[in-house]
């Protein structure tokens, strides 16, 4: 006779229920897993926008920290808070922003930013799971970038006096302040090239083997002269007229009278003629006035007795220099403003007359920009005679000055162009198509557009990179 089952036994052996419960624990497993990846979709979408904030709070305040020389570490991590808050998305929880600053021996400093936050869950909410972490970091490097070489070609002439000037001596200040305040490294230099109807560069280059400049001297003639007195004028009237300084037109006066007059007379005497180089140069003859090289055999003239802006300032990575520069510039005479580009180019040379850049190929090997800020208020106003420039064919200058361009360009130069407070579209149009990109030309309107381009230039510049 069998025994009867048990209870247990019965349980054990029944399949009446197993298929629902089977079916609601796969169902369960799959909510689960469609949830959460839902939730991870959401988290990893969060977290790249999170990156991309934490590496903009970076660079705010690695910024801030090269353009506010003695910032604290208290200030930077304010200013990084302050981008973070601004632009967090608000559902996440902010749990904490730290940002640390290490200094190499070379001088570059690295800051760091971790930012961590909280992401509710979904799904995952139902299985316990209530947030998601977020863990970010970012590091900028300042100090120790590619390296930077870049001459400013500014204009100078009578039409920038005043406050154009002041407002150009401070563009040009700032954009020293982005490149040279905390360049410990040494990896970004400038060099400053005024120019007007020629350039100076600077009385100490006498006697370079690139230089055909004659020694100082003086002559006396004895000469003799018809001297007409005046007895007495009567009905003088000042009148009003129209001149030019640098071509641009300003109101101006004299005084007509009557005169008259007694007889005239022979004055004779000795009269003594000084000629003195005071550092101008003006043009080889062309196509070498655009062009580097061969200044053994064709030598770049020195004039006598010309007037031209102060001297260049050589590429260096000295603020104290370049800022000195730029703080003598002064306006006076017309404009030729091929000159101005093709010295600019001589001084990012490794080769006379200039010899303080990188060669072509250290450049290339480092990734170093060479760069070139071309700044005009006008149009051309001179020309060569060679190798004066004091001829008034402004389409010979413009044609040159497209040619120097293309010249600079071919020498892998980057070439920014600012077209300050000009109203002729054929000089704009000339320096539009003078920049390397439509990007690097700038047209400024006013003083406080000039300020913004060379700030747009010295962030373009900066040697402040992302590394993490």
């Amino acid at each position: 006779m069998r025994s009867l089952p048990s209870p247990f036994s019965r349980f054990c052996k029944s399949q009446e229920g197993n298929i629902a419960i089977m079916l609601a624990l796969a169902v369960m497993a799959m909510i689960a897993a469609a949830g959460a990846a839902i939730d991870f979709g959401r988290y990893y979408l969060r977290h790249t926008k999170l990156q991309t904030i934490t590496d903009g709070a970076l660079l705010a305040a690695t910024m801030h920290a090269k353009e506010i020389s003695g910032s604290t570490q208290p200030d930077l991590l304010k200013i990084a808070q302050g981008y973070v808050n601004n632009n967090m998305p608000g559902d996440i929880q902010l749990d904490s922003v730290d940002l640390n600053i290490t200094t190499a021996a070379s001088g570059s400093k690295t800051f760091n930013i971790e930012l961590k936050g909280l992401q509710p869950t979904t799904f995952m909410y139902l299985f316990g799971q209530k947030t998601m972490t977020h863990d970010v970091l970012a590091q900028s490097v300042f100090g120790a970038g590619r390296p930077v070489e870049l001459a400013l070609a500014l204009d100078v002439t009578g039409s920038m006096s005043g406050s154009k000037l002041a407002s150009l001596k401070t563009s040009a200040t700032n954009l020293a302040n982005t490149l040279l305040k905390d360049n410990s490294a040494g990896t970004a230099k400038m060099a400053i090239v005024p120019f007007a109807t020629y350039v100076n560069v600077g009385t100490d280059k006498r006697g370079q083997p690139w230089l055909d400049v004659k020694d100082d001297y003086s002559t006396t003639k004895y000469v003799c002269s018809t001297v007409t007195p005046v007895i007495s004028k009567s009905n003088c009237v000042k009148k009003t007229s129209t001149c030019y300084n640098d071509g641009v037109p300003y109101s101006c006066s004299s005084t007509s009278c009557d005169y008259v007059y007694g007889t005239p007379y022979q004055s004779c005497g000795n009269q003594t003629t000084t000629y003195k180089w005071t550092g101008c140069v003006g043009s080889r003859d062309y196509p070498q006035s655009l062009r580097e090289g061969s200044f053994d055999t064709k030598k770049v003239p020195g004039l006598l007795n010309t007037s031209c802006p102060p001297a260049i300032t050589p590429l260096t990575n000295s603020y104290s220099t370049v800022t000195a520069g730029i703080k003598a510039l002064s306006a006076s005479g017309e404009t030729y403003i091929a000159t101005g580009l093709t010295w600019g180019m001589y001084a990012l040379s490794n080769d006379a007359p200039y010899s303080e850049g990188m060669t072509k190929a250290d450049a290339a090997n480092k990734q170093a920009v060479k760069a070139i800020v071309l700044m005009t208020d006008g149009a051309n106003t001179r020309s060569p005679k060679y190798p004066y420039h004091n001829g008034t064919d402004g389409t010979l200058s413009n044609k040159l000055l497209a040619e120097a361009c293309d010249v600079a360009k071919a020498e892998g130069l980057t070439l920014y162009t600012i077209a300050f407070q000009i109203d002729d579209t054929t000089t704009q149009n000339m320096l539009r198509t003078c920049a390397t990109s439509t990007d690097n030309y700038f047209d400024a309107g006013d003083e406080d557009a000039l300020e913004s381009a060379f700030e747009e230039i010295g962030k373009s510049l900066s040697v402040v990179r992302l590394s993490k």
